[in-house]
């Protein structure tokens, strides 16, 4: 501009001098305040030539309510474009609003209700104290998936950022342990059912007995199942038993045993203990303590569908016990360590824990 000029008269054309003005394209600046956000390839700088859309940012537990800032009214504008022709440096700010969730608390065979609790992202709160309760189990705490298997929290326990969506329901469940002095099991048939053995003598004879929840009298070895996978519980309480053969000899509609309830440190006798239980394709041994047992003669005779027994440690058979027929007919069991069935050895030899190079037909319960 105002540049002086001489000696152009070899570039006149016709005595004319042509000038032709030559443009800059000016760029100009955008500033974001993403409090707490992050933006993806966000567009700093554009001109006078440009047209887009500002990319919207992303903020974990929070959903994005809209952009203030220049040339915006009000604070929810979630599609901002800037159009060709628009000149000037531009700030703009994101703004937030934090989300809500729900925890639903599922009794998981309990009985009782309880309110949802409700959460607000980056707050934590004290988990609902349970008051589910269910017949024959002992309430342990919360659990994310209805088998135990996910993650665990206490009762009363405080939590927080349990989900990040908006709202989202996070679902626990009442995880239960069979309470001290219960025997829980399931039925499969409907029908008249033996559910205590045809050897059910009176000195195994519970305090209570309920089928389904409904208390039933203790002088009848029989009773009338109307439902299939009916729940049958045993209640014995402080009771010490000491025999415990035969004691579910022909229970072969069993589908569920959980005997984890039962003190058998001073039991002697097994023998029978699950003669017949053709229904039952897993047990669950882990609680029981044989160290006094002296006999387990046809202990699991005939369990034809038993697929997996679990024990730990406790469960032993000493030098001196009587074991003979104690796994015949359990053609279906196969140890932790893949040791299967066979009829050569059917008495203690493999009632053991299987491992390499030392076959077993028991699994251990931390395998569980």
């Amino acid at each position: 501009a105002n540049q002086a000029v001489m000696n152009i008269t070899n570039i006149l054309e016709n005595n004319t001098l042509n000038l032709y003005a030559k443009w800059q394209i000016i760029p100009y600046n955008i500033t974001y305040t993403l409090n707490g956000g992050t933006q993806a390839n966000p567009k700093t700088t554009y001109t006078v030539e440009d047209s887009f859309t500002l990319v919207n940012p992303t903020k974990t537990g929070y959903t994005f309510k809209g952009w203030s800032g220049t040339g915006l009214t009000g604070n929810t504008n979630t599609s901002v474009t800037i159009t060709k022709g628009s000149t000037g440096n531009r700030s703009y700010t994101a703004n937030w609003t934090v989300n809500t969730y729900k925890i639903k608390f599922n009794a998981n065979g309990g009985s009782g209700t309880m309110s949802d609790l409700s959460m607000t992202y980056g707050t934590a709160k004290n988990l609902t104290s349970n008051s589910y309760t269910r017949l024959g189990y002992d309430f342990i705490g919360w659990n994310t998936k209805a088998d135990g298997s996910g993650t665990t929290y206490t009762n009363g326990q405080s939590v927080n950022n349990l989900t990040t969506t908006n709202g989202a329901t996070f679902n626990l469940y009442a995880i239960w342990k069979t309470a001290p002095g219960w025997i829980n099991m399931k039925v499969g048939a409907t029908g008249q059912q033996n559910i205590l053995g045809a050897r059910f003598s009176e000195d195994k004879m519970p305090e209570k007995i309920y089928i389904n929840g409904d208390e039933q009298g203790t002088t009848s070895k029989s009773y009338n199942i109307t439902r299939e996978n009916s729940e049958v519980q045993l209640y014995y309480g402080s009771a010490i038993l000491i025999d415990m053969n035969n004691m579910f000899f022909g229970c072969s509609s069993l589908t569920e045993l959980d005997l984890s309830g039962m003190n058998t440190s001073n039991v002697v006798d097994m023998s029978g203990m699950f003669h017949g239980c053709s229904g039952l394709t897993e047990l669950d041994l882990s609680g029981m303590d044989t160290s006094n047992v002296s006999s387990m003669i046809r202990m699991f005779y005939g369990c034809s569908s038993l697929t997996t027994i679990y024990v730990s440690s406790s469960f032993v058979t000493e030098e001196d016990v009587f074991s003979y027929d104690m796994f015949s007919g359990c053609y279906n069991l196969k140890g932790g360590a893949g040791t299967t069935y066979n009829s050569s050895y059917v008495d203690k030899t493999y009632a053991r824990i299987d491992k390499p190079g030392t076959p077993g037909y028991f699994t251990d319960v931390n395998e569980k």
